[in-house]
């Protein structure tokens, strides 16, 4: 009887390292961050009395659309750093 072979697991607990992220992987991924880190940082500066908050510059309506960018943001970021 063969052995049978154990399957690895799911994530690997340290990525392999490979070097540095090619340029077309670098770029996309830190414009995805940006966009997803400028509208959060609107939202915590809001909180300062002599500015205005998102809520209130965009309405409630807008919301979803600064959500939106948000989200797109952060799914650029993490397709172009994630590690296959």
């Amino acid at each position: 009887m063969r052995k049978r072979r154990r399957p690895g697991p799911l994530f690997r607990p340290r990525p392999r390292t490979r070097g540095a992220l090619p340029r077309w992987r670098l770029v996309p991924g830190l414009l995805g961050a940006g966009v997803a880190g400028l509208p959060l940082l609107w939202v915590l500066v809001g909180l300062l009395p002599g500015v205005p908050s998102v809520g209130a510059a965009v309405g409630p309506v807008g919301l979803r659309v600064v959500a939106a960018v948000i989200v797109a943001g952060l799914l650029l970021a993490s397709a172009a750093f994630a590690d296959f």
